[in-house]
């Protein structure tokens, strides 16, 4: 894939277009919402994950893919995607702002973050031991408070699960949630950039079918984790 075109954003279009792929692949992968908190938590996390690790958590399971194009088109559009908001969130590092999370409206037109939550935490279980740092302080700690929220919200636990959340908390939850994964990314950094074996001064990391795998194999990346769980039938 053209460098220039993995790195450019999902179209409307294309983000309804994936989301779309998604949806057909159920019962048991994720939807768009789930999907960007997960990319979130893996883009944040302090050590590497790699596409053969997490493909099969996005498609609960090995995906089964119906052609040669189709498993090309899910996996470049989940890879652009990635490489959204591995950008964004880079460039927070020296422009401030936030990133902006893909939240579904439901059919009341509510947008609940719920699946978002959920998908970031699914990421964080993928390096749980690396994620206990951010708990040891209680200024850290509080960056999960929003998603934590969010993710028990429907609990069927009373223990775990909130009080009712009104739309104006709704709408600060969620503005909380986007400026902590800003203070979740930076606080990573150094582990993140040694785990990716990249120099402080680079880029956040971006997956280019083109480029050497990042497992280490040798084999350029659309040879080897792009591609090692896929199967057709």
């Amino acid at each position: 894939m053209h460098n220039q075109l993995i790195q450019q954003p999902l179209s409307d279009e294309e983000l309804d277009t994936l989301s779309e792929l998604l949806d057909n692949m159920k019962p048991w992968a994720m939807n768009i919402e789930m999907l960007d908190g997960f990319f979130a938590a893996l883009v944040c996390s302090p050590e590497v994950v790699l596409p053969g690790e997490y493909l099969p958590v996005i498609f609960g399971g090995e995906p089964a893919f119906d052609s040669e194009d189709h498993a090309c088109t899910v996996l470049s559009l989940i890879m652009r995607h990635w490489n959204t908001i591995s950008s964004a969130l880079h460039r927070t590092m020296r422009q401030g702002g936030i990133y902006l999370p893909v939240l579904m409206v439901d059919e009341h037109g509510m947008v609940g973050g719920n699946d978002w939550a959920w998908g970031f935490m699914r990421g964080v279980r993928c390096r749980p031991a690396g994620w206990h740092t951010l708990m040891e302080t209680e200024e850290m700690s509080e960056c999960m408070l929003a998603i934590m929220v969010l993710l028990h919200e429907h609990s069927p636990d009373p223990a775990t699960r909130p009080p009712a959340i009104a739309a104006d908390r709704r709408e600060e939850l969620l503005h909380t949630m986007m400026t902590d994964l800003t203070q979740i990314y930076r606080h990573f950094a150094p582990q993140r950039q040694q785990s990716y074996g990249l120099p402080m001064h680079c880029k956040g990391f971006v997956l280019d079918d083109e480029r050497a795998c990042p497992c280490g194999s040798g084999q350029k990346y659309k040879y080897c984790c792009a591609v090692r769980t896929p199967t057709l039938h």
